[in-house]
């Protein structure tokens, strides 16, 4: 069999596929690993979704997202990816994965003018999107203290984790020394 330029194009881009959700796969499952972890009661507070395209909830068999732990969420992203790399012939279950938490602030002595939202997205090609979002009391968005691609995963544990109390101390600090400004969440 002669191997043809377009079939040589087509088996390299396989492999290179394969290896993204190879590396996407150990992402989450260090993730799956960090979250597990932690105490139930927070754990409880973090929402992990696979979304289609759309951002529509995926809806993947067994999945419960209402009752199934942040284990088994993560578990499920693995397990569609594993069976991709297996070459099980199935179209995508999700497109990106969005871990998030949402503190509501108190009116009155917090000072503050809305909720504030913490937000990873990764997508299947193993780029990321993070933010932490201040809103104002209507839920429109009025800017994010931090956004970009990357974010460490001891920083996202402490932002997913962090009660009311300490995000408001963040943001507070954040405003009194950055004001409104964005800063690139590489650097957390």
């Amino acid at each position: 069999m002669k191997l043809t330029e377009a079939k040589l194009k087509e088996l390299i881009l396989e492999q290179m596929n394969e290896f993204q959700l190879g590396q996407l796969i150990e992402y989450l499952e260090e993730l799956q690993q960090t979250f597990s972890s932690l105490p139930e009661n927070a754990q409880f507070e973090i929402d992990v979704y696979l979304r289609k395209e759309n951002g529509i909830i995926s809806n993947i068999k067994g999945l419960d997202y209402l009752r199934s732990p942040l284990q088994d969420r993560f578990q499920a992203a693995i397990d569609s990816l594993a069976r991709e790399i297996e070459g099980t012939p199935v179209a995508p279950e999700w497109h990106f994965i969005t871990i998030s938490r949402w503190y509501t602030v108190s009116l009155g002595e917090s000072g503050m003018p809305g909720d504030i939202d913490s937000e990873l997205k990764i997508y299947r090609d193993g780029s990321k999107r993070f933010a932490i979002t201040q809103f104002d009391r209507e839920e429109n968005e009025l800017f994010n203290y931090y956004e970009g691609n990357d974010i460490s995963t001891r920083a996202l544990e402490d932002y997913m984790t962090s009660d009311e109390e300490k995000i408001i101390e963040f943001a507070k600090e954040h405003i009194k020394i950055n004001g409104k400004t964005t800063l690139d969440s590489a650097t957390l």
